[in-house]
């Protein structure tokens, strides 16, 4: 099952804002339309860290934004450790 997350969405709507393909925020960051696709689609473990730090620092999200961003890459939506 794919889960939304929130880099995905602040994704899409940074797209949408500046009226940008995904093919022209690829470029942008230095990756493929596909990476960006399936971000914005919740596939979010195909995003390595470091290209996962790019995209936050150009979207500029919050350190809650970024939070609930990586729980979502880790899995853990509700930030709870499995102990």
């Amino acid at each position: 099952m794919i889960i939304m997350n929130i880099l995905g969405e602040h994704m899409r709507r940074y797209r949408s804002q500046n009226k940008m393909t995904c093919a022209q925020l690829a470029e942008k960051i230095n990756c493929s339309s596909s990476l960006i696709s399936y971000i914005e689609n919740g596939w979010v473990e195909k995003c390595s860290l470091r290209k996962f730090c790019e995209i936050v620092k150009m979207l500029q999200l919050s350190p809650e934004e970024v939070y609930k961003s990586a729980m979502d890459i880790a899995g853990d939506i509700n930030g709870e450790c499995n102990s």
